[in-house]
């Protein structure tokens, strides 16, 4: 009887706020009972009546800017008391909002975008940092990695892109942009002859892919839709492996396909690279903080509210912080020097897209 009359006081104390919880500790420290260790909630107390920072590398207008405004409005609604003051990055970079995370006080009130493309420009030495310089807190969002050809190429599958003895015109911003990466490290994986041509911004990179002008193009969800319905695409490769929507079918993944095993890090360097919206702090963060951003952020990319308002405005790939920067840690500790295994395989594709000659190891 005693026994059972403590266990209810005990369990009135525990539904009690403010003073009954140090009380129902008291009670199970007196009964000799163990008192669990702190629970992530615990930690993120430390954000309640504070002012998170969340810095943007995109600007004002920008689809991606107001799925990260989205994003900070709904960790202040399941936070309450958490404040998220976000800052858009008009006529920015990218590479200068991670400059301002990385001089940032390493408190955990400040976070913002970091590009995975990073890696790439430290490598070619446009740049003096990359991603491996921050904790990674999450990624929201994947950009759609389908390669598309025309029907003036005459290119219908993925096996017609590997045969073809002529090279395919890929359109791309300039040589320093991600896509022109992209189209020569898929030479150097596949032994296809995608040929980058520089000189296209956002439209007229699908205006020269409607025309004939070029044969593939990368294309945005609502182009895609629309050339796959009247016909006038095919989608005929993934360079990730993240569930695609249902109207682009499913393409080949690059993952299954056969590849040079000499570059087979691409593969996982594509994934890595088109996680979009990814938002980390500076090094130094205390790892109770760093790890309650984490679940808060996660919470937030993953909340049925903040997904129903997305909707079809970004491809949501919600992954934990945590599990993206070991899948890069994971990657780059098989390379001695990433930055030649990059060079190699820029080397290799370039090759390929020339003259359509295989690459010497």
């Amino acid at each position: 009887m005693t026994n059972t009359k403590t266990a209810r006081q005990s369990e009135q104390l525990a539904a009690r706020p403010g003073r009954a919880s140090a009380l129902f500790s008291a009670v199970l420290a007196a009964l000799g009972l163990a008192i669990l260790p702190p629970t992530a909630s615990a930690q993120e107390d430390f954000f309640t009546g504070r002012t998170i920072e969340l810095l943007s590398g995109f600007s004002e207008g920008a689809v991606s800017s107001q799925v990260l405004q989205e994003l900070g409005r709904t960790v202040e609604r399941l936070y309450p008391g958490t404040r998220v003051v976000f800052r858009s990055n008009p006529g920015g970079s990218a590479a200068l909002t991670e400059t301002m995370i990385l001089e940032a006080k390493p408190d955990g009130l400040t976070l913002g975008t970091v590009n995975n493309d990073s890696l790439i420009a430290k490598a070619m030495g446009e740049q003096s940092f990359d991603i491996t310089e921050f904790d990674i807190v999450v990624s929201v969002s994947t950009a759609s990695r389908v390669l598309f050809a025309n029907p003036q190429s005459g290119i219908d599958s993925v096996d017609d892109l590997v045969g073809r003895s002529e090279p395919a015109f890929f359109p791309v911003r300039s040589t320093s942009s991600g896509m022109y990466y992209t189209g020569l490290l898929t030479n150097a994986a596949l032994g296809t002859r995608i040929k980058p041509v520089t000189g296209y911004g956002s439209s007229e990179r699908e205006l020269a892919f409607m025309n004939g002008e070029v044969q593939l193009a990368f294309l945005a969800p609502i182009a895609a839709a629309r050339t796959l319905e009247d016909g006038t695409s095919v989608a005929l490769l993934s360079l990730i492996d993240t569930e695609l929507p249902a109207y682009l079918g499913h393409p080949p993944r690059l993952s299954g396909m056969q590849v040079n095993p000499e570059f087979a890090w691409v593969v996982e360097f594509f994934n890595l690279m088109a996680a979009s919206s990814t938002l980390a702090v500076p090094k130094g963060v205390p790892p109770d903080r760093l790890e309650a951003l984490r679940a808060m952020f996660y919470a937030a990319a993953t909340d049925p509210g903040f997904v129903e308002w997305v909707g079809d405005r970004l491809l949501l790939d919600q992954v934990r912080g945590a599990d993206l920067q070991a899948r890069l840690d994971e990657m780059l500790s098989g390379m001695t020097s990433f930055a030649e295994k990059l060079a190699h395989a820029m080397d290799c594709g370039t090759q390929l897209a020339d003259t359509g000659s295989a690459c010497s190891n």
